[in-house]
């Protein structure tokens, strides 16, 4: 096990060994920066998620730090994201989106990040889900050597239709799925500027329709070959012409144009107006023998 602490303001890995001891980190696995896993100080946001032996990791903007997503830890080649990709990102969450075929896994990170284009009447952050496959080994050595080669992100929308009650700034996600099976449900916990919370829930499945169909933000031409950012057994890293045109499409263009919505096309009815400050989701099973998911919230 490894154990990545703020280490007094200079973060720093060791190796849990036989449940009581604390090692240097060995192994046969790669590993980053411990900056890039642990923030040097609690107040900065960070997530750190394993899936088969490799460690992901997500760190939130602050000062001199762009934010980022990587591969931090295993025996897959480390990875991270163009800094252009993320706009002072504020992680809420990350997930395994499982699937019935192994290389098809996918993570999916909760974040908000900064809305450049926003009018002086609106917020200035949107919500984001980020995307990237578990089997990604970058790209070419003239093009995303280091970096993910299936990331996309995606807009989500929280609130009442199209009208101007929004909640986009993200908080907290948390996700239910149903094992080896990309379905489910995310419950994503929003506030707007005015502090007010809400919960808004979203189909997995739509989302992974959407990241599969979606056109691509600012790209219009037709994709050559294989679709841009999909899962594939071996990644398209060899340098012929159609791999190299979709590495600078993905560099280029990861947000799709396709919209998450809300199931209902708004927020949850809940039964309280306080403050939700936490949000924790669980299936359970009834007398019935029915299993129904169960939301609770902290306020």
């Amino acid at each position: 096990m490894i154990i990545c602490g703020t280490n007094a303001g200079s973060p720093r890995c060791w190796m849990l060994v036989n449940d009581t001891v604390l090692t240097d980190v060995q192994g046969n696995g790669q590993i980053a920066s411990a900056s890039d896993i642990s923030p040097p100080y609690p107040s900065q946001k960070s997530i750190s998620l394993p899936s088969d032996g490799s460690l992901y990791s997500a760190m939130s903007s602050v000062t001199g730090h762009p934010g980022s997503i990587r591969r931090t830890f295993g025996s897959q080649k480390l990875l991270k994201t163009e800094n252009v990709w993320l706009l002072n990102p504020q992680f809420a969450g990350a997930a395994i989106m499982p699937s019935t075929l192994k290389y098809k896994e996918e993570i999916y990170f909760f974040f908000s990040e900064l809305n450049k284009t926003a009018r002086v009447d609106e917020e200035p952050y949107r919500a984001r889900i980020g995307r990237i496959c578990t089997v990604d080994e970058g790209g070419i050595k003239a093009l995303l050597a280091d970096s993910w080669t299936t990331f996309m992100k995606a807009r989500v929308m929280c609130g009442a239709g199209n009208t101007q009650q929004q909640y986009n700034n993200m908080k907290q996600a948390v996700v239910l799925t149903a094992q080896d099976k990309r379905a489910g449900v995310l419950y994503g916990l929003f506030s707007n500027a005015w502090g007010r919370t809400v919960i808004c829930a979203y189909s997995i499945e739509d989302i992974d329709q959407a990241f599969s169909t979606s056109k691509l933000k600012g790209y219009s031409s037709p994709f050559v070959g294989s679709r841009p950012g999909m899962c594939v057994r071996k990644n398209s890293t060899t340098g012929g012409h159609n791999d190299i045109k979709n590495l600078g499409v993905i560099r280029y263009h990861p947000e799709i144009e396709d919209v998450i919505r809300p199931v209902g096309v708004a927020p949850l009815d809940l039964p309280t107006d306080d403050q939700i400050t936490h949000a924790v989701a669980d299936i359970v099973l009834a007398v019935n023998d029915e299993h129904y998911s169960v939301l609770y919230l902290g306020t």
